[in-house]
């Protein structure tokens, strides 16, 4: 078999910042070869939006692609995203991807270069890695499914993958405020509760909601302000006239 050399890469989404990214593990130069599209898994562990693959560079000017395949059975099965051609740089370089979102479970991430050579800074440190690789030309269209791919396990130069989940939604809203006799709450979620406060901190009504939208009566109470507590939502005031 071929020996293949393998390509250190991050999986990042739009929330994530290149520079949170710690490479200071990552210093030894990794030989890459040409025309060879060589991937290894990773786990997402929740939902998210991706739209950039990063790689600790060790050169400039490189050419590069990269792909996100989805995986049955641990090895690779159907290309989902795929970058435009890039150019590496020299430290951690972001190859940005279509945006998409990835639900949790397994996936391989490939890269293909168009010269050979030391363009990569890797941890050499891990040597249990399933890699995955397939021999194409770099200016081809990349396979649409890996059927036809090969491995092997054991590599000293496995990739090292960071998901980086997306900033959840959260979206609130209070209305009338101020008002006579009710609020509506709408909610990005289901299932919360509501705690309203007088302004000595005294908890006057609790009320769980099953639903994004929430009727509370409120003409029972004293004019005056109100602390709503929603959920794990930083509390607001309501004025009630």
């Amino acid at each position: 078999m071929k020996k293949i050399f393998i390509v250190l890469v991050y999986l990042t989404c739009a929330s994530a910042s290149v520079a949170q990214i710690d490479t200071s593990n990552y210093t030894t130069e990794l030989l890459s070869s040409a025309n060879y599209l060589v991937g290894t898994p990773y786990e997402v562990m929740e939902d998210g939006m991706v739209s950039s693959i990063n790689i600790i560079g060790n050169s400039k000017g490189t050419k590069v692609r990269m792909a996100i395949y989805s995986d049955v059975d641990n090895a690779p099965d159907e290309l989902i995203a795929v970058s435009e051609v890039n150019k590496l740089g020299k430290g951690l370089t972001s190859v940005a991807i279509e945006p998409i979102a990835l639900e949790a479970g397994n996936y391989w991430i490939m890269a293909i270069y168009k010269s050979t050579g030391k363009h990569l800074l890797g941890n050499t440190k891990d040597v249990n890695s399933d890699v995955f690789y397939a021999a194409v030309d770099f200016e081809s269209e990349l396979p649409l499914n890996a059927q036809n791919f090969e491995n092997y396990q054991g590599h000293a130069f496995p990739f090292f993958l960071d998901f980086k989940i997306e900033e959840k939604e959260t979206s609130l809203a209070i209305y009338p405020n101020p008002t006579v006799d009710f609020v509506k709450i709408e909610h990005h979620i289901e299932n919360y509760e509501v705690r309203i406060f007088d302004l000595t901190g005294v908890e006057i009504k609790a009320i769980h909601s099953d639903s994004k939208t929430l009727e509370v009566d409120l003409s029972g109470l004293q004019k005056g302000h109100y602390l709503f507590k929603i959920g794990e939502q930083k509390a607001q005031y309501v004025i009630k006239k």
